[in-house]
């Protein structure tokens, strides 16, 4: 998301496929970069 953007302009999507789970608008371009860099800095927490 970004500024000026509300709960409209929110894409989930689940970390380990990127599968979108809810949202009308597309994922950014960076949400596979993000979700690599969230599922690296938790390796060894509990899911």
């Amino acid at each position: 998301m970004h500024d000026g953007d509300g709960p409209e302009g929110a894409c989930v999507l689940r970390l380990k496929d990127f599968k979108q789970l809810s949202g009308e608008r597309s994922p950014s371009v960076e949400s596979e970069s993000h979700a690599k860099i969230l599922n690296a800095t938790s390796r060894g927490k509990p899911e």
